[in-house]
């Protein structure tokens, strides 16, 4: 059925006579006027989706309106790409049948099938026109910012691209649940959990407006309520994926659906924040009422071009479900409802956040901002909250006095607390105009068709904010904080720092500014510092910033002052201080543990910083402890199958591993893998990741083969998403994996040109560069290479700058027992006990693997020298400790070659056989590294010159 716009136009003249005729008017007006077949069939489609008490039934005839004007306007479109039948599969996935079908495309279930893994997803097929190349490659990076979200109320976006048939598509997480309106009436949910549900999809959207990222389509189908009660967001982002036709009255239909989008996208205005505050407050208005915010009448006389002007919907408590009472929707709900549906949008609330905290003051029976209340309102309300016994008449008057005072003193005190609203308010809406400036910014028809970059939005706000000479100091430096967390994030340090720069001289220039905002400053400069490796200036920034909030009083302040908390920690554990660190971990848990509702994200933070420090000590159980409880959390947050938790998965594969339980390592390695390549697209950065640390794991089980397969998977992704520091990160464990398959040259060349690059990057003495230098070192002298000497005196140099920076660390201490190893091999013992002096006293030894490495050298020190009394003693000491530690081959390797050395120099033949004994068997075992194994055979050459083996 052709439709072309001179048709169209008689449809909608024809529409706007008989709309409001009753039936048999219709008919003689139809009979007189004698439409064409091809008018009379869309006036009769317009007519019958007006009268139609389907819902859904509307939103099909917008999809065959699109669909023809589509045709008509693009003549090179092919229909049926517009209208696409399933194909049976596309790349990976096998397309199981159709979800549902919309103005927007197609959505369909499929499953993976490729015999990589088993993954059920929804897929959707959008409509639109074929595109060229580099409209396919704007359509992956926008996806690519779309799998950045990561929050339990949004379904992920898992890939995405261009199939064969030439049809944009993106693959979803496939949520089992119901639209969240269906759900409560199902279920008979009450007025607080509809309230708490409609928080959820306010945080799920503040989410994704922190990072730039706006739904614009919000409506019920599109809020699915789980089978945990929990919301998911589907169709994130879908709007802004779609191709624009050369017709703006299609591109209207494809940016919003019209029953719920708020008044300027019926207009043709782009998405952006505010209107999925409309667009929720449509959704709140939804479960309150069980209307929708436009009638199928409404929806049809705008296809007919009958818009006319937007008319604010009667308040919810006027038309309230007849489960809910409406004496609760009065006043303070029917305020927040008509908020967020104000058709102009400075009207409406200034962020997500906004509305949810006024529907969470709404459940605590707090004063909303929606709608300020008298004094007397005020008394009374707080009356309610808190009702106090009436006694005898006498107590009563005195409370009726009392009360009388104390309702001046509140009143006073909300006058005060008003005006800082107010002035709060401004700022707040000063800070959403600017965001929203960077959304529309982005709009490829605000530019002429062109797309722009990131970086190139965020430039544009920097000289925007420049040009803007009336903007109060205090969004000033709000905007700056904001550009300079986006920019460090992208890795834009320098454009940060000119940022904070800019900040700091706001902040001196005006120095009654609140102190929440000079400690957000002060904690942004953290932050970078952190990341430009500057851990004193961190140090320095983060606690001005502690001492600003020293006494925080209110919900935000406790809050930054917790993550200040947190960082001060991380800054302690970084260096090599954990008593500092513990304190600030304490501090910060004290801090949290004062808030109600609890804030769960700073405590998942809490909890996983707490067991890396933990682990970064040693202290592998307390490790462990804390990121179960992370684990918990993520789980509580409704993570459990989201690419979040892979990060927690990982590192407890990495601490079960250093406690020696190998196989529970490697099930979370696999677990963390196979979440990440559910959660991300294929060649994502984070599954790159958890290959690295799957074959850290296998290597360790001494996996090899295996272990350098996952590598070199994981190194292709890491080179190809452009990351030179995870590929220099998984060449450091490849020449350690090839250092212990005894591939000498491979791994010593490996190491060689690994450290040059790490160094010229992260310095001379990071700890993976000494690392590298140290498995270097190992190589070299396995194979009793010449070049073994130079390498050993640029050792020693580094190792030394190291220890007189205080920067030595883990890595650095295990590059000095390498160097004190060959001293030892080299006849060389007080160059071996400098080297050795790093652990400490010797007699103060503990359990593990470094720790009892030193202790075997040391022994080994002690028999060279000739000192039997000494020897006696460390001996039993490490002989305790291999029967009641669980220890890596290598350190069983070292600890029974001092033995025997130590057997052997007191003719103690039997205690002699059994050290040659087990370290037969360890070189037997193919666990062992090929350097332990050739430390065992020098030992028993050594050994054989004595003639005492």
């Amino acid at each position: 059925m052709s439709l072309d716009v001179a048709t169209w136009t008689r449809v909608t003249e024809l529409f706007e006579q008989l709309v409001e005729l009753p039936p048999v008017q219709r008919e003689q007006v139809l009979e007189s006027s004698r439409p064409e077949p091809v008018v009379r069939e869309w006036l009769d489609k317009l007519l019958c989706a007006h009268e139609s008490s389907d819902e859904c039934l509307i939103d099909h005839t917008v999809l065959g309106v699109v669909g023809e004007l589509e045709s008509s306007t693009n003549a090179a479109a092919d229909h049926e790409t517009r209208r696409p039948a399933l194909p049976e599969r596309i790349g990976p996935w096998r397309l199981a049948g159709e979800i549902a079908r919309g103005g927007m495309g197609i959505v369909v279930r499929a499953e993976r099938d490729d015999g990589q893994y088993q993954q059920q997803v929804a897929i959707k097929l959008l409509r639109a026109r074929s595109l060229d190349a580099a409209e396919q490659r704007m359509l992956q990076q926008e996806l690519r910012l779309l799998a950045r979200l990561e929050h339990p109320g949004i379904a992920r976006l898992i890939d995405g691209g261009v199939s064969e048939e030439g049809l944009p598509y993106i693959v979803m997480e496939y949520v089992a649940g119901e639209p969240i309106d269906e759900w409560c009436n199902r279920h008979g949910v009450d007025l607080d959990q509809r309230i708490a549900l409609v928080e959820q999809v306010c945080e799920a959207l503040a989410h994704a407006h922190r990072r730039l990222v706006v739904h614009a389509d919000i409506k019920p189908a599109n809020v699915l309520v789980d089978e945990q009660g929990r919301v998911r967001l589907v169709d994130f982002g879908i709007a802004g994926l779609l191709a624009e036709s050369d017709s703006a009255a299609v591109r209207t239909e494809l940016r919003c659906s019209p029953a719920w989008c708020a008044p300027e996208q019926l207009a043709g205005e782009s998405p952006d924040a505010s209107q999925d505050i409309f667009a929720t407050g449509a959704l709140l208005r939804r479960l309150l009422t069980g209307r929708r915010m436009r009638s199928g009448q409404a929806i049809t006389c705008w296809l007919a071009g009958q818009s006319g002007d937007y008319q604010p919907p009667a308040p919810p408590s006027t038309e309230a479900l007849d489960i809910l009472a409406p004496q609760r929707l009065r006043g303070d709900l029917d305020a927040i409802c008509l908020r967020a549906l104000q058709a102009d949008p400075q009207q409406r609330y200034v962020s997500m956040n906004a509305l949810r905290a006024d529907l969470e003051r709404w459940r605590q029976g707090h004063m909303v901002s929606a709608r300020p209340l008298s004094p007397i309102g005020r008394c009374g309300r707080f009356l309610r909250r808190h009702p106090l016994p009436v006694a005898a008449s006498t107590v009563a008057v005195l409370a009726l006095v009392v009360g009388f005072t104390s309702a001046t003193i509140n009143a006073r005190q909300a006058r005060l607390a008003a005006t800082q609203a107010q002035t709060e308010a401004m700022r707040a809406d000063a800070v959403r105009d600017f965001v929203l400036d960077l959304f529309r910014a982005a709009d490829p028809l605000r530019q002429g068709g062109a797309e722009l970059s990131t970086r190139e939005v965020l430039a544009g706000a920097v000289e925007t904010l420049d040009a803007n000479a009336k903007l109060p100091p205090e969004v000033r430096v709000q905007i700056l904080n904001l550009l300079s967390d986006v920019q460090r994030s992208l890795g834009g340090y320098d454009d940060a720092e000119e940022l904070l720069a800019r900040a700091e001289n706001v902040l001196t220039k005006t120095p009654d500014l609140p102190v929440l905002l000079r400690a957000e400053t002060r904690f942004q400069q953290a932050l970078l510092a952190e990341k430009l490796s500057d851990r004193e200036r961190a140090r320095e920034s983060l606690t001005e910033a502690a001492r600003l909030l020293a006494d925080p009083n209110e919900r935000s302040a406790v809050e930054l002052r917790a993550r200040i908390e947190i960082e001060l920690a991380l800054n302690a554990s970084r260096s090599s201080e954990p008593e500092r660190a513990e304190t600030h971990f304490d501090t910060a848990q004290h801090l949290l543990a004062t808030l109600q509702p609890p804030e769960l994200d700073i405590e998942k933070l809490l909890h996983g910083n707490r067991g890396v420090a933990a682990y970064r000590a040693g202290d592998y159980e307390r490790a462990l402890d804390e990121m179960r409880q992370t684990l918990a959390i993520q789980q509580q947050l409704g993570n459990a199958e989201q690419g979040a938790i892979v990060t927690t998965l990982s590192n407890l594969a990495a601490i079960e591993a250093q406690l020696g339980r190998l196989d529970e390592a490697l099930d979370y390695d696999r677990r963390a893998l196979a979440i990440a390549r559910q959660a991300f697209p294929e060649g994502h950065m984070l599954i790159g990741r958890r290959l690295y640390s799957l074959g850290d794991t296998l290597r360790q089980r001494g996996e090899f083969d295996a272990a350098l397969e996952a590598l070199a998977e994981a190194r292709r992704i890491q080179q190809a998403a452009d990351l030179p520091a995870q590929v220099e990160l998984i060449d450091l464990t490849r020449a350690r994996t090839l250092l212990a398959m005894g591939r000498f040259d491979e791994a010593a060349d490996l190491a060689a040109e690994t450290g040059q690059a790490m160094a010229a990057r992260e310095g001379p003495l990071a700890g993976e560069v000494l690392l590298l230098l140290d498995f270097e070192l190992a190589a070299l002298h396995a194979l009793d290479d010449p070049l073994l000497a130079e390498r050993l005196m640029l050792a020693e140099q580094r190792l030394a700058s190291a220890i007189e920076a205080e920067r030595v660390g883990g890595h650095g201490r295990r590059l000095a027992l390498t160097l004190a190893a060959i001293a030892l091999d080299r006849g060389d013992p007080a160059r071996a006990g400098r080297w050795l002096a790093l652990h400490g006293d010797r007699s103060a030894f503990e359990a593990g693997d470094v720790p009892l490495i030193a202790l075997s050298l040391e022994l080994r020190r002690r028999v060279y020298i000739n000192e039997p009394a000494a020897t006696t003693g460390l001996a039993e000491r490490l002989q305790h400790a291999l029967n009641e530690s669980t220890l890596t081959a290598e350190t069983r390797a070292h600890a029974w070659c001092a033995l025997a050395e130590v057997a052997a120099a007191g003719n103690q033949g039997r205690r002699l056989a059994v050290a040659l004994d087990e370290l037969e068997q360890l070189a037997a075992s193919e666990t062992t590294d090929a350097p332990s194994r050739r430390m065992i055979e020098r030992m028993r050459a050594a050994l054989d010159e004595t003639g005492t083996s």
